[in-house]
């Protein structure tokens, strides 16, 4: 298998483990922000949409695009780096495996 391949493989079972996750930890169920909110140029969208909603809305369903269509996935990530600092607002636990859920995400995109 090569490394891309190996690649869209590991990122779409983490996508889905961090889905999991989030449903576990009952965020997945965020409301859907108004369309204006999507044509945000701000990173992370962080003036229009919380970060969760930016995971389960933009984030995981871009991912899942360039997966289903072979596209090019970025050669580096940091979400992580920002989720630490904007705070999930969750629980410790629901936290930490959340933040580690997307640290690997970052370490997929960063190979």
């Amino acid at each position: 298998m090569t490394l891309d391949i190996k690649r869209y493989h590991d990122l779409a079972d983490s996508l889905l483990d961090l889905e999991i996750l989030m449903r576990e930890a009952g965020v997945w169920e965020c409301e859907k922000p108004e369309e204006e909110a999507f044509k945000s140029r701000v990173p992370f969208a962080v003036d229009c949409m919380t970060f969760n909603q930016w995971l389960k809305f933009i984030m995981i369903p871009k991912f899942k695009e360039m997966i289903e269509l072979g596209s090019p996935l970025p050669r580096t990530s940091s979400i992580a780096e920002y989720a630490s600092e904007a705070g999930l607002n969750l629980s410790p636990e629901n936290e930490r495996k959340i933040l580690h859920c997307i640290r690997s995400i970052d370490q997929i995109l960063s190979q």
